[in-house]
């Protein structure tokens, strides 16, 4: 397999993570918004009247635990989330959870209320749509914000709050500089506040990179095989890496890009090859450079959240890619919106558009078992709106030219060599 070069201009950014084996701790993969939705039985000691991690094995960002919230690590083929998303607190003296809410000061994350705890816990089930890491720090001072949690009554009335208080314990550091060899700090997390054009190379498991809102950094990012834990937001123009790709993963697991933003690159915006279990949640992907939206290749058991691909050439770009979660895919004035092939097989697809596509707008050529839920939104200048050929089990998902077997608007059927499908056609002129 092809795992292309570390991609970089004269003077531009280049991010490689280095290889790793294994992992210390902490692995997770369902998602930027989080994981469980249900607090473990352990100990009710564990919790307290000030925030504290719902799970112990879940401390800081990146510590990743399994949904029985134990330690969860690099070669566990479970579901696993961020720990570092999920916080817990009793509300006060409270003993029924009727009528209770909770916010917290940065508006960061969601919140709910387990009754079967006395007093009754609150804890974060995630981040709130939009939000990321960013929003917790403070870039010119590479500080954690100060948040607290207020929960209310049915009436508003505040019943219980903490102290404004840091939430984690990972090491914040500006490298504006882009120093080799020196990104080798566990669970750190790394700003960097300008387009520098540096060379970024991480030594090990569990680190975050962000990019300041409002700057757009220039190359790409790339890790090399092994790497877990890796959570990346920012803005990246890769119109002059070297192998045309914005951010690489290859060989990469438990890993989340969120609020990722790729402009002109020439061969993809965001590539996966062999690397699973990991989250791509809010990423836009804008062409210009001729390259493919989101490519997956050889890729399996990845959520993609929240995803946009506009003026590339495939927009969304499966290749050997099996049981994958898609929702809220936009794919728009592409050559072809969201391609399946080369035997991607029973991945889930919910509310799809794919719409003002030069060719086609949803592709799949030997691929079988897909389903597709929710809405299909096609149509513009999309020629056709669906292709499906090649299945070798002749259940592709969509029915060839039509998308559903009458290809009118508000229908879903899809026949019943494609049962696993239901969602409702939509198409826009």
């Amino acid at each position: 397999m092809n795992i292309g070069n570390c991609f970089f201009r004269a003077c531009s950014l280049v991010l490689i993570l280095v290889m790793v084996s294994g992992c210390g701790g902490g692995a997770g993969g369902d998602g930027s918004t989080g994981g469980p939705t249900t607090p473990p039985s352990s100990p009710a000691a564990q919790y307290s009247t000030s925030i504290s991690p719902l799970y112990t094995d879940g401390e800081n960002w990146n510590d990743y635990v399994k949904n029985d919230g134990t330690r969860c690590y690099s070669t566990d083929n479970v579901s696993c989330s961020n720990g570092g998303l999920q916080r817990a607190v009793y509300a006060g003296d409270k003993t029924s959870c009727s009528g209770l809410s909770a916010t917290d000061d940065l508006g960061a994350f969601d919140w709910e209320c387990d009754p079967t705890k006395s007093p009754v816990l609150m804890f974060s089930t995630g981040l709130k749509s939009g939000k990321g890491l960013s929003d917790l720090i403070d870039f010119d001072t590479a500080q954690w914000l100060l948040n607290k949690i207020t929960v209310r009554d049915g009436n508003g009335a505040v019943v219980f709050e903490t102290t404004p208080a840091v939430w984690w314990n990972n090491p914040i550091e500006i490298d504006n500089g882009g120093n080799t060899g020196n990104m080798t700090t566990e669970g750190k997390v790394y700003l960097v506040t300008v387009d520098n054009g540096g060379l970024y190379e991480f030594g090990t498991n569990k680190i975050s990179l962000l990019v300041k809102p409002g700057v757009t950094l220039s190359g790409s990012l790339k890790t090399v095989a092994g790497l877990s834990f890796v959570w990346i937001e920012g803005a990246f123009d890769a119109a002059g890496s070297t192998d045309g790709i914005g951010v690489n993963f290859y060989i990469t697991h438990y890993s989340t890009l969120n609020k990722v933003a790729v402009s002109n690159a020439s061969m993809a915006g965001v590539k996966l090859s062999s690397s699973t279990n990991n989250t791509l949640k809010d990423i836009t992907v804008t062409g210009s450079g001729g390259g493919n939206g989101i490519w997956l290749n050889d890729s399996s058991t990845n959520s993609l959240v929240g995803v946009t691909a506009t003026g590339t050439n495939y927009g969304i770009f499966l290749v050997g890619s099996s049981e994958n979660t898609l929702s809220g895919v936009v794919a728009d004035g592409n050559s072809t919106g969201l391609s399946l092939s080369s035997f991607s097989n029973d991945n889930v697809l919910r509310n799809i558009t794919a719409t003002d596509n030069s060719i086609s707008g949803v592709s799949l050529a030997s691929s079988s078992r897909n389903g597709f839920t929710g809405e299909l939104t096609v149509g513009g200048t999309n020629s056709p709106n669906c292709v499906a050929e090649d299945a070798p089990e002749t259940e592709p998902g969509l029915v060839d030219n039509t998308c559903t077997t009458s290809g009118l608007e508000g229908s879903s059927d899809y026949g019943p060599n494609n049962w696993r499908s239901s969602a409702i056609l939509k198409i826009v002129p």
